[in-house]
């Protein structure tokens, strides 16, 4: 495959991703009461950050709990990390 028809290709996906679900802006109080759902544990707390952890699925992640929503990105990263797909994450939402 040439050179533009693997930037086509990335391109498209990438596109298909950003226009398929947009990240809600949630403060994180409310990102961990859907980690929670997702059967996470607090394990600690290190100031303002807060470590949960899945023994059933072995996932980590921690979330700082400031009191501004968060950032796309990083909620993106914490959805990652907990192992969640987006439309879980969304589905434990409701």
């Amino acid at each position: 495959m040439s050179r533009t028809g693997r930037l086509f290709l990335k391109f498209q996906r990438l596109f298909a991703i950003r226009n398929f679900m947009r990240l809600p802006s949630l403060k994180p109080k409310e990102v961990v009461a859907v980690l929670k759902k997702a059967e996470f544990v607090e394990i600690r707390q290190s100031g303002s950050h807060l470590t949960l952890a899945n023994k059933i699925k072995r996932k980590i992640t921690v979330i700082p709990l400031h009191s501004k929503e968060m950032k796309r990105g990083l909620l993106a990263a914490i959805i990652k990390q907990s192992g969640l797909t987006l439309k879980e994450f969304i589905k434990l939402l409701k």
